[in-house]
């Protein structure tokens, strides 16, 4: 799979089943591979404690993340809590995209 030059993405599976990620200079970080998305978003979920819909493409190819936290809302009971968040672009427009928070389980 080609993936779009904007990313500049660099995947590889290692021996030990985990991913390298090196998105462009920023330093390489092993990730274990996951049988889905859900898994890959409970996983930085836990660790970071919050992700963005950003984040959740460019690490995980996880394109549709509000159905995911959808799910682990009210499927899964995990207590995730929205919060919107304003930023300028680089075209000097003002956008504003949702961070998730995770709080645990309810």
């Amino acid at each position: 799979m080609k993936l779009p030059s904007y990313l500049k993405l660099r995947k590889e599976i290692t021996e030990d089943k985990t991913i390298d990620l090196s998105i462009k200079s920023k330093n390489k970080q092993k990730l274990p591979l996951f049988k889905n998305k859900t898994e890959a978003v409970k996983y930085h979920l836990r660790k970071y404690g919050s992700i963005t819909s950003k984040e959740a493409v460019e690490l995980y190819g996880a394109l549709r993340l509000s159905s995911i936290i959808y799910n682990l809302r009210f499927k899964r009971n995990w207590d995730i809590k929205s919060q919107e968040t304003n930023h300028i672009d680089r075209y000097n427009q003002k956008i504003q995209y949702v961070k998730y928070i995770y709080n645990g389980n309810k």
